[in-house]
């Protein structure tokens, strides 16, 4: 069983070294640099204008908001409603991680719903939830992005749909 765990461990740091020497000199710092930046620039200056030094026009989000547009300018539009119905609306980054042109995030989204959402009136209530970001940067801008949040809490939450036991279910799970 040691033997086969120290191949194990032989194979994985052989693995995550050819990996690291495939990049050579990349961008990883700068564009963990540039992710944070987005953070504290667009979403937590409430600033979806910036959004274009951060994005290609061409920009793909593979996991879009229900409603959103294509591009950079879908994403501007998607986000000027959340920050009106989240006018509160802050993203703590907990860690940034960058490997070459990827990049990924995970944060915690906190905010009052006092406006307008998704066709619905204000809840007033406010949510907490964790999502994860994933994008390609190159040449210091966001070509791609996956990503999740927890809607289904976030739905709970704001009194939306769902049923605290469904939640915690959910949780569980996990």
């Amino acid at each position: 069983m040691k033997k086969l765990i120290f191949l194990f461990s032989v194979l994985l740091a052989t693995v995550s070294c050819m990996k690291e020497e495939k990049h050579g000199n990349d961008n990883s710092s700068a564009n963990a640099t540039r992710l944070m930046a987005f953070y504290d620039q667009v979403m937590n200056a409430h600033n979806a204008d910036m959004i274009d030094s951060f994005c290609t026009s061409d920009f793909i989000d593979h996991q879009p908001f229900p409603g959103q547009g294509p591009g950079a300018e879908g994403l501007k539009v998607t986000m000027k409603d959340f920050f009106t119905a989240f006018p509160d609306l802050h993203v703590k980054v907990n860690f940034v991680k960058a490997w070459g042109d990827t990049t990924m995030a995970h944060f915690t989204m906190t905010g009052t719903n006092s406006g307008m959402w998704m066709g619905g009136p204000p809840s007033n209530k406010q949510m907490n939830i964790d999502g994860v970001d994933i994008l390609v940067i190159k040449d210091g801008k966001a070509s791609e992005h996956w990503g999740y949040m927890e809607e289904s809490k976030m739905m709970h939450q704001l009194g939306m749909g769902g049923s605290p036991e469904a939640h915690n279910d959910m949780e569980m799970k996990k």
